[in-house]
């Protein structure tokens, strides 16, 4: 599997678990490094893993804005966690 294949994956299970275990953004380094260790044990540089998984909170405010206007049937709180995290 290719790095960034590899890399936004292991993003998409931290997102998971940081919505779906209280959102504490101060967290999400630790969760970042668990997640790589157990899910791509041969990645030596998770630099790109963090930047993207910070920068996406970063803009949770925008890409929660842009999938409630997109989809308004569809609260964010109704939409399951893993394609609420996928869609941002």
């Amino acid at each position: 599997m290719a790095n960034r294949h590899l890399s936004r994956s292991v993003v998409l299970q931290t997102l998971f678990e940081w919505d779906c275990h209280g959102k504490d953004n101060s967290d999400i380094s630790a969760i970042v490094k668990r997640n790589a260790k157990e899910f791509a044990p041969g990645m030596t540089d998770i630099s790109f893993v963090e930047n993207l998984a910070k920068g996406i909170l970063a803009k949770m405010d925008d890409l929660n804005h842009i999938i409630e206007k997109a989809a308004p049937d569809w609260p964010l709180d109704k939409i399951s966690p893993i394609d609420r995290n996928v869609l941002r």
